[in-house]
């Protein structure tokens, strides 16, 4: 099938590639079922293969005021598809100051996916902001996680997790509440004899201080009869991202620019490198 259609994309950009001539109706309508077919087969490629389950899209509170209890959530119109091995943490700041469920990546039934969404949870609303920055790449397995910069900008951390092609990662993206931007930074452990950061399914949470800890996950080639993962971690990381933070979050937020963290990232991290 993948033979079948890498010649159809050769022969059709052969065809585009020929001098310009007078196309049939039908010419047009073929070469644009083409392309459309083109498109739809590099969006299944970067979200990995498709799979037929159950996907929940439903969203349940536990009120902890008295005995505690469970209610489900009534959510607006627009909402994410059902999916699971998505990221979430409550990220502080917003539009209303008041904060909002932040939920990115996953897996759907369409495969895996890097989009983002904020739940207002007393009003059940959802939406999909408009961010800035470069966007991380479809992921699921992801650690999530709340921070906060030195200076109290609200952050929200993402950490690793398995792409499209089910490989290990171990990049680190930051997403500023306030500006609604992405970065990317580097995350490099202090030592030179530390595990390999790539990881899935860790466990990820920060400190007050801005250390981001890792705690266990799995890694390697994935075994396609059992499903597992080649290697399990037990150890516990620390990423200190204090200093980070604080040459490039807050830098932008004193000098009042509203680009967010995104356009600041490289300097403030080849800054800041000993202390990532």
């Amino acid at each position: 099938e993948e033979e079948e259609e890498e010649d159809e994309e050769k022969e059709q950009e052969e065809q585009e590639a020929q001098p310009d001539a007078p196309l049939s109706l039908a010419d047009k309508l073929a070469r644009t079922a083409a392309a459309r077919r083109r498109r739809e087969r590099r969006e299944k490629k970067a979200r990995g293969p498709a799979i037929k389950l159950g996907w929940f899209g439903d969203v349940h509170v536990l009120e902890l005021d008295g005995p505690g209890r469970w209610r489900s959530l009534a959510q607006s119109e627009l909402r994410p598809a059902g999916r699971a091995a998505h990221g979430a943490c409550w990220l502080g700041g917003g539009e209303d100051g008041a904060g909002a469920l932040f939920v990115f990546g996953g897996r759907t039934a369409t495969g895996r996916t890097n989009d983002a969404w904020l739940l207002d949870v007393a009003a059940g609303r959802w939406r999909e902001p408009v961010l800035a920055g470069r966007r991380p790449c479809a992921r699921s397995f992801h650690g999530v996680a709340p921070l906060a910069s030195p200076g109290g900008r609200p952050l929200a951390a993402v950490f690793g997790g398995l792409d499209s092609a089910s490989t290990a990662l171990g990049d680190l993206h930051l997403l500023d509440a306030s500006s609604l931007a992405w970065a990317e930074v580097p995350a490099h452990l202090p030592s030179p004899r530390a595990p390999p950061l790539a990881r899935s399914s860790a466990g990820v949470a920060a400190t007050s201080a801005g250390t981001l800890l890792i705690f266990g996950g799995s890694s390697g080639p994935i075994d396609e009869a059992s499903g597992a993962p080649a290697s399990f971690h037990a150890e516990l990381l620390a990423l200190p991202l204090g200093p980070l933070l604080a040459a490039t979050v807050d830098a932008v937020d004193e000098e009042g620019a509203e680009a967010g963290p995104a356009e600041s990232a490289a300097a403030g991290c080849a800054a800041a490198a000993a202390g990532c």
